[in-house]
């Protein structure tokens, strides 16, 4: 094989690995941002801290400063339940340590705009892998990183 041949065919394993990466990246965002908008009907329309807890970390369960039962009860005194989304969540994927484990965990900020009883709020969410995993039925909520009323 010549060197013309060898670098065309480099180059062309080199795309094709990178493209892989943006599909699997594109992946893992599409199934948390399924999972948070299938999560926050179920907890918050009615809230109800069962559907929470099944949801949550366990640093949410745990160590959280507002457990899951403080949380529904606020969430439903200050916002009412949920009424609808007024656009589709989006959620960027990140790695990184907590400071509970020296285990790399698979994270998903996510952001949900959504229409409740008694205002219009922008949620920040924090999603993690458990196990470390990504897949479907593993992503646990790990905390509400803030709340901001929108106006409409």
């Amino acid at each position: 094989m010549n060197f013309k041949k060898m670098s065309i065919l480099v180059v062309l394993i080199v795309s094709i690995y990178f493209l892989s990466v943006l599909t699997r990246s594109y992946k893992y965002e599409k199934n948390a941002e399924n999972y948070i908008e299938e999560a926050i009907f179920d907890f918050a329309n009615p809230w109800k801290v069962e559907n929470l807890n099944k949801r949550a970390s366990w640093w949410l369960i745990n160590k959280s400063e507002l457990s899951p039962d403080d949380i529904c009860r606020l969430a439903n005194v200050d916002l009412g339940n949920i009424i609808e989304l007024i656009q589709s969540p989006k959620c960027n994927i990140q790695q990184g340590f907590d400071k509970f484990s020296t285990e790399k965990h698979t994270y998903a900020i996510c952001l949900i705009t959504a229409k409740f009883e008694k205002s219009s709020v922008a949620l920040q969410i924090r999603l993690i892998g458990e196990k470390g995993s990504w897949k479907a039925g593993s992503w646990k909520i790990n905390d509400f990183m803030s709340i901001n009323e929108i106006q409409e």
